[in-house]
């Protein structure tokens, strides 16, 4: 999962494993440790309890929720290619993950087929 910070955004992209394993589990998380042994984590979950996407930072993790209906109909219909809130000071955008137009090797790996590869201009 790819973690983007700018500004007052937040947006997390999946690759096609990691949506099957949020599918499965009802969430997914990863870690970056630093060298001096600090550790970040940054996760996205299913949510029953919230309307909207909402994200949580205590320091040590970002959380990011979302709704299960949201999540469900993303996860299944292959048109759907994010999950958008702008309704709080954070905007935050979760979207799948796909290959790029000029391949960059291994970051591609088991991203979802761009939408525009297969046409002449893009």
């Amino acid at each position: 999962m790819k973690l983007r910070i700018r500004g007052n955004s937040i947006r997390l992209r999946l690759n096609q494993r990691e949506t099957e394993k949020l599918n499965f589990d009802g969430m997914y998380e990863e870690k970056t440790q630093f060298p001096n042994g600090s550790v970040l984590s940054y996760s996205l979950l299913i949510n029953d309890k919230v309307l909207e996407p909402t994200a949580e930072f205590d320091g040590k993790s970002i959380k990011v929720h979302i709704p299960r209906e949201a999540a469900q109909k993303w996860l299944r219909n292959p048109d759907e290619i994010g999950i958008y809130s702008d309704n709080q000071s954070l905007k935050i955008i979760i979207e799948k993950d796909f290959r790029c137009l000029v391949p960059r090797g291994e970051e591609d790996l088991d991203a979802y087929p761009h939408p525009k590869e297969n046409q002449d201009q893009c």
